[in-house]
């Protein structure tokens, strides 16, 4: 589909959506539309109805056991039948879609931040306020009030958790949002409001007509803070804006009157103060410009999100933030504009794309990854160039822990445990060298473990930036003479010796046996500072066997990351399938299962980050 296409479907979907249900349909038949148009926005049209029914989205459950006993058949028909394979794992692992809510444009998820910080650092702020009020009193021999005192306590108590809640990972909608600021402004107005209005009235009823104006001055000060804060802590319209500073920069007059209004000695110790009319007025001049102002700066920021939002709109996708960035180009987190589907879309930076050859690997990290249909493999969506000019492509979007990450922060992995992510890895190299394709960076960062759908320490390969296609002459222009391309610690020899020109599955097989190294002892082969260092001893240096770091790794699992570490291909393990049967061989290989995996899952604190 073309953008324009998008967009009519866009507006057909809109108009039936108008339209009583039982009147859709007849009502499509008859639209001046061709028929690809009308049976996509009939098939949004259902998936927004069965997205109403269930009121979340459900992706399909797929069966990896199943997956891998079909795998070989899979594999020898890749080539002849891709088009059939696509379709079938595109129906496993695709996300089901549904609309968007229609007429409103998404939060950005940085805008969604800073306003749950503005919101918690109101909250902090006023918890401060009313939580230090009462000893000031006492410091200042003030007479303590019982109401004025129980309500602080109440309204404390209420600002703590609503910055405990604000401070939490987990999101907030919109409604609650708005929700949680309208309770904010509610009890700290209702408590400014009841702390001044019984101040004004005792104060009066001592004739002490200069604290009862100190007390008024103090009542405009707290509004016009009320004001700044409130009406600055999340975008509004004009209008929302104007509805929430009026008020506030009526408050005290309004407090003032009721006063007069009641008690006729008030109304007395006002007209005996030095110039009411006057202080009174300039008053209210100031909040009134004050709420003025801050009324217009609200929406100003409103609209400035709105054209921010637009601009992070990327022909179908909207970006919400960024998550990562790589040698090319930079990830966000995005949302499609049609189909509420979430996905990470990759951009190559505008620098980078005046370069011919990195657009060309950009691209080709493309191509081969999308060529690639895998559950170890990361699954491509969508790929193409903005309007100005951005080279991108959609992804599926993973949360979960890069390997690299997962031995940072929880040390060397079981043997067990390290077996069952190899293999996986494994089953992801056995697709891609079978379509002919070479990885050459496989390393621990571009492995990412994730849990989804009731499947836990579930491997995806990532980042085929580097891989060396079928057809070797078709990517030689890529690679100059004497460059090499990968990361030194998880390098094999012949990579840095002779480049590209005598790489095979075996290489990728050293690597993996390297990512292997570091998993069950917490560092590489060769723990080198310096680049060099570390190619010089991946050509040269003996690999220390690692059962001499961790002493409880079992022989047999040992022999298989020494024989993947031979520094000649002919020594190493043949292919990516025989790795993974060796590996299911080792008897520590029933130690880790699913039920392992989700237990530790559930119960090892997480912090999971957005795939890169």
């Amino acid at each position: 589909m073309t953008p324009e296409q998008w967009q009519r479907i866009s507006d057909l979907f809109e108009k039936v959506r108008q339209i009583p249900a039982e009147d859709r349909m007849q009502w499509l038949q008859n639209c001046e539309e061709n028929e690809s148009l009308r049976q996509e926005t009939l098939r949004l049209l259902q998936a927004d109805e069965r997205a109403d029914e269930k009121a979340f989205l459900s992706p399909p459950e797929w069966d990896h056991n199943e997956f891998k006993t079909e795998e070989k058949a899979h594999h020898a028909s890749l080539c002849e039948d891709d088009n059939r394979t696509q379709h079938e794992f595109q129906h496993k692992f695709t996300p089901q879609p549904a609309l968007l809510e229609q007429g409103k444009t998404s939060l950005a998820v940085e805008t969604t931040s800073l306003i749950r910080k503005r919101l918690r650092a109101t909250a902090l702020i006023y918890l401060c306020i009313f939580g230090f009020l009462p000893f000031w009193r006492i410091l200042v021999g003030r007479t303590i009030d019982p109401l004025v005192t129980a309500l602080s306590v109440g309204v404390v108590i209420a600002l703590g958790a609503i910055a405990v809640r604000l401070s939490l990972a987990r999101e907030l909608s919109t409604i609650w949002r708005k929700g949680i600021e309208a309770a904010m402004l509610i009890m700290i107005a209702g408590l400014v409001t009841t702390i001044y209005y019984r101040q004004i009235l005792n104060f009066a009823r001592e004739g002490n007509l200069l604290l009862m104006q100190v007390q008024m001055e103090h009542f405009v000060l707290y509004s016009a803070m009320l004001i700044l804060t409130f009406g600055l802590a999340t975008p509004k319209r004009l209008i929302q804006a104007v509805y929430v500073v009026l008020p506030l920069a009526l408050l005290p007059f309004a407090t003032l009157f009721i006063l007069c209004w009641r008690s006729p000695l008030v109304m007395d110790s006002v007209r005996n103060w030095a110039e009411p009319h006057g202080q009174l007025s300039f008053q209210a001049m100031i909040l009134l410009i004050l709420a003025g102002g801050t009324a217009y700066e609200a929406q100003s920021v409103h609209q400035l999100r709105r054209r921010v939002a637009e601009v992070l709109r990327l022909n179908q996708y909207h970006l919400r933030k960024r998550i990562g960035f790589g040698g090319m180009g930079e990830v966000y987190l995005a949302e499609h504009r049609l189909l509420k589907r979430v996905c990470a879309v990759k951009l190559i930076r505008s620098r980078e794309a005046a370069n011919p050859i990195v657009l060309a690997r950009f691209e080709r990290e493309v191509q081969a990854t999308a060529a690639l249909v895998h559950p170890n493999i990361v699954e491509i969506y969508d790929y193409g160039q903005s309007e100005n000019g951005i080279y991108y492509y959609v992804m599926e979007h993973l949360t979960g822990l890069s390997l690299e990450q997962l031995v940072k922060r929880h040390g060397p992995l079981p043997p067990g445990r390290v077996i069952s992510l190899m293999r996986q890895v494994c089953l992801a190299l056995e697709a891609a060298h079978a379509a002919g394709m070479i990885h050459r960076d496989i390393k621990p960062s571009n492995i990412m473990t994730t849990s989804s759908l009731g499947k836990y320490d579930v491997v995806k390969l990532l980042d085929f930036g580097l891989v060396l296609s079928p057809d070797h002459t078709a990517t030689s222009h890529l690679t100059k003479e004497g460059q090499f391309f990968g990361t030194p610690l998880f390098m094999p020899p012949e990579q840095i010796t002779q480049g590209s020109r005598l790489l095979d599955e075996r290489s990728d097989l050293y690597a993996l046996g390297a990512v292997g190294y570091f998993l069950l002892t917490g560092m590489p082969p060769f723990d080198r500072k310096q680049d060099l260092e570390a190619i010089l001893a991946h050509a040269v240096d003996p690999v220390i066997p690692p059962s001499r770091l961790c002493p409880s790794i079992p022989d047999d699992l040992e022999k298989i990351i020494l024989q993947c570490l031979a520094k000649k291909p002919d020594e190493r393990i043949e292919s990516a399938h025989s790795l993974e049967q060796a590996l299911s061989q080792c008897g520590c290989a029933s130690e880790w299962n699913d039920e392992e995996a989700r237990q530790w899952w559930q119960t090892s604190p997480q912090d999971l980050q957005p795939v890169r």
